[in-house]
């Protein structure tokens, strides 16, 4: 039996979820999972490093390496082959300033 998939703290559920390109013809749809949004957010537009990353979503640095590699690929075939890109939950709660979250220690 697989061991049950550990919940990623994220800070805050991504305002935007939808992005298509103008012209969807034949564009596939890429699915990205909230904990794959939050480590982009977190790793490249925060500058946090790969152990930062992790101490703040509360799981393993390799587990943010393999999250990190995945979301790049749907990021660079929408980018690339004009995909649409959705975003939708995972196993995933959302931090409470003071209570769990990482920030406040």
């Amino acid at each position: 039996m697989a061991r049950p998939k550990k919940e990623r703290v994220i800070c805050a559920m991504p305002r935007f979820r939808d992005f298509s390109p103008t012209d969807q013809t034949g564009a596939d749809t890429q699915v990205m999972c909230f904990d794959e949004y939050e480590v982009i957010r977190l790793h490249d537009l925060e500058h946090f490093s790969q152990e930062e990353t992790a101490r703040q979503m509360l799981i393993s640095r390799p587990t943010v390496t393999e999250l990190l590699a995945s979301a790049h690929e749907k990021l660079a075939r929408m980018l690339v082959n004009g995909a649409r890109l959705e975003l939708r939950g995972s196993s995933c709660v959302v931090c409470e300033i003071g209570k769990s979250c990482p920030k406040s220690a």
